[in-house]
């Protein structure tokens, strides 16, 4: 399976989870030119949720894929989301973290509402 592959899949995955926590997807890698992507945009309510997606599929390390969601990641994502939800005239929104692991089953790890 190719990296997109593993990604997408990834993602699909982390759609699931968010559709049986009771979210309504409004839209997968929305991207905003010269700022970047944003992996899902989930509904709950009236609540926002700007979902990343990290995924690890080696096994016999240590190395979680939360350990790729960076400072810098997170301040890029609040940016994109602050437009996102400026522009949709949402005032309630929140920044998620999903992580994966495909070792000897699925593990997912939900990180709800990261804070600075």
């Amino acid at each position: 399976m190719k990296t997109k592959e593993k990604g997408k899949f990834a993602e699909d995955i982390a759609v699931d989870f968010l559709k049986k926590q009771g979210y309504k997807i409004l839209e997968r890698n929305w991207y905003l030119k010269s700022f970047g992507e944003i992996d899902i945009v989930a509904l709950k309510g009236r609540l926002l949720n700007f979902v990343e997606v990290k995924a690890l599929f080696r096994s016999g390390n240590n190395f979680q894929p939360e350990n790729h969601f960076t400072f810098k990641k997170l301040q890029k994502l609040l940016k994109l989301a602050s437009f996102y939800a400026n522009k949709s005239n949402f005032d309630n929104w929140i920044i998620s973290l999903i992580a994966v692991s495909f070792e000897n089953n699925v593990k997912i790890n939900y990180y709800e509402n990261i804070q600075i």
